[in-house]
């Protein structure tokens, strides 16, 4: 089955980014939009993993998460990949938020090693926070710079979420499989 690891996004500020959403919608052209209800922050895609590795997997996902501690995240940005060129991807950064810091990188990190440590290749591109709100479908035009839309409140992380994906005509369909507490609580 398709799996990946990611944060989940509270369901109200979700509700926000869909709000978001229509409004790019009618000034950037050229957009497929992602189901409010299916945007996360994914720390790591794995890919097609076979039942046996997925058995032994889910420890190690949960030692990684243990070993880090919550934090919260606050929306910081409106952007698109590529920075430069025809835009494919409209994204929301996230920051993370007090605390000594670097705890999302150090999770993220943790996770990747894992993923080494079990035989998974290696993530081709760096991990960067962001939300996908919207996929370029050909000649997409770039968002103006404000839309007119109040960045919603910063929201607790506490734990990770492996998820799994199936491909639809419609979009891919997400199901949480399990859900893994970080170790230390703010």
């Amino acid at each position: 089955m398709r799996q990946f690891l990611a944060i989940e996004v509270p369901a109200a500020m979700r509700d926000r980014m869909g709000e978001l959403q229509q409004r790019l919608a009618r000034c950037t052209a050229g957009f497929r939009w992602v189901r409010p209800e299916s945007i996360h922050l994914t720390l790591r895609f794995l890919g097609q993993v076979p039942q046996p590795l997925d058995a032994d997997a889910r420890p190690a996902w949960a030692r990684a998460a243990r070993a880090g501690a919550a934090f919260r995240l606050q929306v910081s940005e409106l952007g698109v990949f590529p920075p430069r060129g025809a835009p494919r991807v409209l994204w929301l950064g996230l920051t993370e938020l007090g605390g000594e810091g670097g705890r999302l990188e150090r999770l993220a990190n943790a996770l990747e090693q894992a993923a080494r440590d079990l035989g998974f290749p290696p993530q081709e591109r760096a991990f960067r926070a962001h939300l996908t709100l919207g996929r370029a479908r050909g000649a997409a035009s770039r968002p103006p710079p404000d839309v007119g839309w109040a960045v919603p409140e910063p929201f607790e992380v506490a734990e990770v979420t492996l998820f799994e994906s199936r491909l639809h005509p419609a979009g891919a369909r997400y199901t949480a499989l399990a859900r893994y507490p970080l170790g230390a609580r703010r």
